[in-house]
């Protein structure tokens, strides 16, 4: 993702094994928003994206799914490869 999370920790994010810290949403924040860049897709700024992760945590610490479905969203937009 140009940042340094590994492939198993964004699958588990992308499967909802996993919840991230605070600090591991700026990550991917950061990285999501790197490639979105990168690829020319507007309106993903950092704090758009981070705002997009964090929110679902915040009011629905039991469940993730909304999480896990922005997420998804997001690194699909930019076209994140697992490979």
């Amino acid at each position: 993702m140009g940042c340094k999370i590994s492939q198993t920790v964004i699958s588990r994010y992308r499967n909802g094994i996993r919840q991230p810290s605070d600090s591991m949403l700026i990550l991917l924040s950061e990285g999501i928003t790197s490639l979105a860049a990168k690829k020319q897709i507007s309106g993903f700024t950092q704090q758009y994206v981070y705002d997009n992760l964090r929110a679902p945590l915040d009011f629905q610490k039991d469940n993730i799914s909304v999480f896990i479905e922005n997420f998804n969203l997001l690194t699909r937009t930019v076209s994140v490869s697992m490979k």
